[in-house]
């Protein structure tokens, strides 16, 4: 009942008038969309691949996450803003659709992983790496320890992919979910 109300106040609004009666904005809002996804996308899959050391294995993956991150972050205020006005532009289609709302879903789950990633390697660059010569002429305290960062990160980078994947393809389904 209160989609359905918040859906009819967008619909009445002169920007949603504007969006539903200028031919050309909503192909444009969604040309830019589809761009940040490729951002957010190609960004969340480098990143997840290097936790799984199948990519940019010469980085440390804080390195990586350091070079990413921000394109994550900046394409994802991006998809927000374009997002919003594909919303307000046909408010039922979306804030109806069950899809859309699971997309949200594994869209924040997404950034919690990416975020959390990001702070728990700002406290410790190397926690997750994989061992290196150097750490394996140490002590196999740190050895182990390097090992255990390396299996977590293996997992969260199979999560990430996962939970970017999740993102498309939600996304994807709410042109083809109907609306509760």
């Amino acid at each position: 009942m209160i989609i359905h109300q918040l859906s009819q106040s967008l619909l009445d609004t002169a920007l949603s008038h504007t969006i539903q009666r200028v031919f050309w904005i909503v192909p444009v809002v969604q040309t830019v969309h589809l761009l940040a996804i490729g951002i957010v996308v190609a960004s969340g899959a480098l990143l997840g691949l290097r936790l799984l050391d199948r990519a940019a294995t010469s980085q440390t993956i804080a390195a990586t996450v350091q070079r990413f991150v921000p394109w994550i972050l900046g394409a994802v205020a991006v998809l927000a803003a374009t997002g919003a006005l594909l919303i307000v532009g046909e408010p039922a289609r979306t804030l109806g659709n069950p899809a859309f709302w699971a997309k949200l879903v594994a869209l924040a789950a997404a950034l919690a992983l990416t975020l959390g990633l990001r702070q728990r390697l700002r406290r410790n660059p190397h926690a997750l790496d994989a061992p290196t010569a150097a750490a394996a002429s140490g002590l196999q305290a740190t050895v182990h320890a390097t090992l255990q960062g390396s299996r977590s990160a293996h997992w969260l980078g199979a999560l990430s992919l996962l939970l970017w994947a999740s993102v498309v393809v939600l996304g994807r389904w709410i042109a083809y979910v109907l609306e509760v």
